[in-house]
């Protein structure tokens, strides 16, 4: 018997790891500037709209994130056709989550990836020592990422081991 649990896991997780991808990644209060970007290159910006914005590489999550929701969705339905559906999208999400784990990675390690031309638009080349990205929410979506990569893998496998009992049982 098939949990339902497993698939509202794996949607809870895809879904929390869109919305740490929508916090700030960084700001810039340190210079003296209330504006803040967020993994999807989306700003807050009270002062006034300064006209550019960091690459989006926040956007490579989100496409892992919703296919992962989509599998568990998949999932969920009792058709057998779905199933097989399902398992295969359980299976490419949790090698696409593994993948988006490498973006936090990258812009932890190489911000200027993230931040592609944005300072240099800003005027601010001399003072990128001061601005970071926010290496807590990195963490955390790396570790959510990661999560989300297990629990698609353990929906592929749970739905492979139902087909094997369909198949033997038919």
């Amino acid at each position: 018997m098939q949990s339902r649990a497993l698939p509202f896991a794996v949607i809870a997780a895809a879904v929390t790891g869109i919305a740490v991808t929508a916090l700030p990644w960084f700001d810039l209060r340190r210079l003296g500037m209330d504006a803040s970007w967020n993994g999807l290159g989306i700003g807050t910006v009270s002062q006034s709209d300064l006209g550019v914005a960091p690459a989006g590489r926040g956007w490579l999550i989100v496409a892992a994130c919703a296919l992962a929701a989509l599998a568990g969705i998949v999932a969920l339905l009792p058709a057998a056709k779905a199933q097989n559906i399902g398992r295969v999208l359980a299976g490419v999400a949790a090698v696409g989550s593994t993948a988006a784990a490498f973006v936090p990675i990258a812009v932890w390690i190489w911000p200027s990836w993230y931040f592609a031309g944005f300072l240099d638009g800003l005027g601010l080349s001399d003072a990128q020592e001061l601005v970071t990205v926010s290496k807590a929410i990195l963490i955390g979506l790396i570790v959510i990422l990661l999560i989300l990569a297990a629990l698609c893998g353990a929906l592929f496998i749970d739905r492979s081991e139902q087909n094997l009992i369909d198949d033997s049982g038919a």
